[in-house]
């Protein structure tokens, strides 16, 4: 049996947790999902205004969640992504969620944040919805494959 371990991290309030659930069906900041019988896929959230060396330690790429209603959230995205990169370098995917409300800000609106646009993945996203996410987590893995 192999496990799988991803980083959800992101600002207060950006859908972390709720990404999680909808995944996992585990309220909290850890879930865990079986694949198959070879294979489970471990998620935990984490805030970013902590040390995120050992909690990066074992994983295989991180989701940052932004909140698409929140501009706050999402403007220091490069950086974030540079900073996380710098601690070790993984697959970084940002999920921008809330994409179900009206005033939410759409995914090429956070692209606009990054000077090479190639450089990072951005996806629409609705924590509360198990499809929506599965989507995000879906990219991540495809890129850990490429």
């Amino acid at each position: 049996m192999q496990t799988a371990k991803f980083l959800v991290t992101g600002a207060a309030r950006t859908g972390k947790s709720e990404f999680v659930k909808s995944l996992t069906e585990h309220d909290g900041d850890f879930g865990s999902l079986q694949v198959n019988d070879e294979l489970t896929i471990e998620l935990s959230t984490a805030p970013l205004d902590g040390d995120l060396t050992d909690i990066l330690k074992n994983k295989v790429g991180v989701v940052l969640m932004v909140d698409g209603r929140d501009s706050d959230t999402f403007v220091n995205a490069p950086q974030i992504v540079t900073h996380l990169r710098a601690l070790r370098h993984l697959p970084v995917i940002i999920a921008v969620n809330k994409q179900d409300l009206p005033d939410a800000h759409a995914p090429s609106e956070v692209r606009e944040q990054f000077p090479d646009s190639d450089v990072i993945k951005i996806f629409p996203c609705v924590a509360t919805n198990k499809e929506s996410c599965e989507k995000v987590l879906l990219a991540l893995i495809y890129q850990i494959l490429s």
